[in-house]
């Protein structure tokens, strides 16, 4: 059973909104979401519009929830100055001062932190700022030294990072990745509210998927492993639907997958078949084998990431059994057309 004391950043019952568009106005909101979070890399996955900008703003202590909760560590953060020195915190509006140049800010801040900042930047790529006024960084320049700021904060109980590799200037998506796969394995609740899931694959150890400001699920009640995963699409010889239908279907039963579906664009166009993987090298195996057995040709096999798309189809497809009374096992056929 999972101990609640143990979580470093909970959320109960949490309707609020961020500050972060246009003119303070809000990207999105979060509608009662739940939700304990522990030490180790979370990857918290949606539009802004969703409400992951309001996700990381609430759990940045930057703002207060209308209603509901947000602790870390058993405080709530927007009440506790010295709470949220504690927290790294990367959001969309970058908000540094106006005057001086990066330089100054990073050994200022660096002073307080003890920590080397303008060696941070360097090792994050971004050595090239230092010289420059403030003022005159554009929004993804001003975000990188957000972010670098960020990823140095002194014992962090929380990281809070909103879409750490886009719009970030010339940061090293590479380096950051280290740093952050660092400090989870230190033991720091890093968040990650992304739209690109993509950018947190093989690096997050928990997947949360928001949809219009309420928590979908998070890791195998999306349909998807903890560990991530991803698809195998497979494009078919010939034209006839019905060797996809029967692979689709044959695939459906193997455990190593957890959903399969196929289609075709048209009489002229390749079959194609979708499945999800569990674990890559099992699931590649599982479908060369059923590929093998059911006597098919494939012309072309292309393997991706898990997608948000395929998150919130793999979500639906659990609402609708558990609807129906059941719950569909590892392998569910999942919408052959």
């Amino acid at each position: 059973m999972t101990d609640e004391r143990q979580a470093v950043l909970q959320l109960a019952r949490v309707h609020g909104r961020d500050a972060q568009g246009p003119l303070g106005k809000a990207w999105g909101r979060l509608h009662g979401v739940t939700l304990l979070m522990f030490p180790g890399v979370h990857a918290v996955l949606g539009e802004p519009s969703d409400g992951t900008a309001a996700f990381t703003e609430l759990c940045s202590g930057r703002s207060r929830p209308r209603i509901g909760a947000v602790l870390i560590d058993g405080h709530e953060p927007h009440r506790s100055p010295r709470l949220r020195r504690r927290i790294g915190s990367l959001l969309s509006r970058p908000e540094l001062p106006g005057s001086g140049t990066v330089a100054d800010a990073l050994q200022l801040v660096g002073r307080l932190a003890g920590a080397d900042l303008e060696g941070d930047l360097a090792q994050l790529g971004a050595a090239t700022l230092g010289k420059r006024e403030l003022s005159s960084l554009s929004r993804s320049e001003a975000r990188a030294v957000e972010l670098t700021m960020a990823l140095a904060t002194p014992a962090p109980l929380v990281v809070v990072l909103h879409e750490p590799f886009t719009a970030v200037g010339p940061i090293d998506g590479s380096a950051v990745r280290q740093r952050v796969r660092a400090l989870g394995s230190a033991g720091v609740c890093v968040v990650i509210g992304t739209s690109t899931s993509r950018d947190v694959e093989g690096l997050a150890d928990h997947h949360h998927l928001l949809d219009r400001g309420r928590l979908v699920g998070s890791d195998a009640e999306l349909g998807w492993p903890t560990s991530g995963g991803g698809q195998i699409l497979l494009w078919l010889e010939g034209h006839d639907g019905e060797g996809a239908r029967s692979l689709a279907s044959a695939l459906g039963r193997r455990p190593e997958l957890c959903g399969v579906a196929w289609e075709q664009a048209g009489p002229d166009a390749a079959p194609l078949v979708v499945t999800r993987v569990i674990d890559w090298a099992q699931g590649a195996l599982a479908v060369a084998e059923t590929v093998a057995e059911q006597g098919v040709h494939v012309t072309a096999m292309h393997s991706e990431p898990l997608t948000l798309e395929a998150l919130h189809g793999a979500a639906q497809v659990r609402r609708d059994a558990r609807h129906d009374g059941g719950q569909p096992p590892l392998g569910t056929t999942e919408g052959s057309r």
